[in-house]
């Protein structure tokens, strides 16, 4: 199956990054791809989207050209994970409102749980760093 779905996310971030490693792990299927927010193809991807991902603070999932941000972004990429991650779904039945509070609780915490500075980027397979 060809990627079709493009996850745009702060490569700053130790939890973003831990994210898209997670991701990665249990996406059989390969219809992730992703780029860092600081990233070229990350960063043309946002001018043509008109986004900006660093300052909403946000991760971003690009999927047949609908933008989809916040734990809306999250519940979505839960719905293409193998197994039990499919779960995740069931978020969506919490209101948005709710959701994206605690979304932002992380966001404003996760350099404090998870520390800050790229470390090690993760691989998109085979070796490769994540890109467009």
């Amino acid at each position: 199956m060809h990627p079709t779905r493009i996850i745009i996310f702060d490569g700053s971030c130790r939890l973003c990054t831990a994210l898209v490693r997670f991701v990665q792990r249990h996406d059989r299927q390969g219809v992730f791809v992703f780029a860092s927010a600081q990233s070229a193809p990350g960063d043309a991807l946002q001018s043509r989207l008109g986004i900006d991902a660093l300052e909403s603070r946000t991760l971003v999932l690009v999927t047949n050209g609908q933008v989809l941000t916040r734990s809306d972004a999250l519940v979505a990429i839960a719905r293409d994970l193998d197994g039990v991650w499919r779960l995740g779904t069931l978020f969506r039945f919490i209101p948005r409102r709710l959701r994206d509070a605690l979304y932002a609780f992380v966001v404003a915490h996760r350099h404090r749980w998870k520390g800050h500075g790229a470390g090690t980027p993760p691989s998109c397979g085979s070796g490769r760093p994540c890109a467009l």
